[in-house]
């Protein structure tokens, strides 16, 4: 089996009001797109997707999980949660000899905080999947294929934070 979980924290200014910020950030049909490696695959309803996280590892291997989520906008306590959606069948695990796609699960929450006509934002994000291990890989073993993959999920997930405040804040520029 091959585990990936990888998650990250950043606390950031976004040059906003609350308000502003809130509003803007919100617009999932749009803040989705702000984040590095993430695709939308499907809209079921507002506030649910099929997204994709996609990336190709060692100039070769393409990774891809697919993860069901739920946009909840708390306006009173100022919050955006993105959660696992679970009524939603998984995918069929796929493992090819340059290829892993699978089900993972996805979760965000972003808490907003006045700062004097500026939003402090609490960033956190989440994403797990396991996989069985492709063919290619079952003579490498486990505990390599474990570090190798912690440390891969641990960067891009760094990445994809770090990628999503900056898009995110460039965009509001303008």
């Amino acid at each position: 089996m091959i585990n990936i979980v990888g998650s990250v924290y950043r606390k950031f200014i976004f040059p906003a009001d609350l308000a502003t910020a809130f509003d803007f950030l919100g617009d999932m049909n749009r803040t989705l797109n702000y984040l590095p490696h993430i695709s939308i695959l499907r809209k079921y309803a507002d506030g649910q997707y099929r997204m994709v996280f996609s990336s190709t590892e060692l100039a070769v291997y393409r990774v891809r999980i697919i993860c069901d989520i739920q946009a909840d906008l708390d306006r009173d306590a100022r919050v955006i949660r993105i959660n696992p959606l679970l009524d939603v069948p998984p995918i069929k695990v796929d493992a090819g000899m340059y290829s892993l796609t699978g089900q993972g699960f996805y979760a965000s929450q972003s808490q907003f905080v006045d700062q004097e006509g500026q939003t402090e934002i609490d960033y956190s994000l989440r994403l797990e999947a396991i996989f069985s291990k492709p063919f290619g890989l079952r003579l490498v073993p486990d505990a390599v294929i474990g570090n190798i993959a912690h440390n891969i999920t641990h960067w891009r997930i760094h990445e994809t934070a770090d990628g999503y405040i900056e898009r995110s804040t460039r965009a509001f520029q303008g």
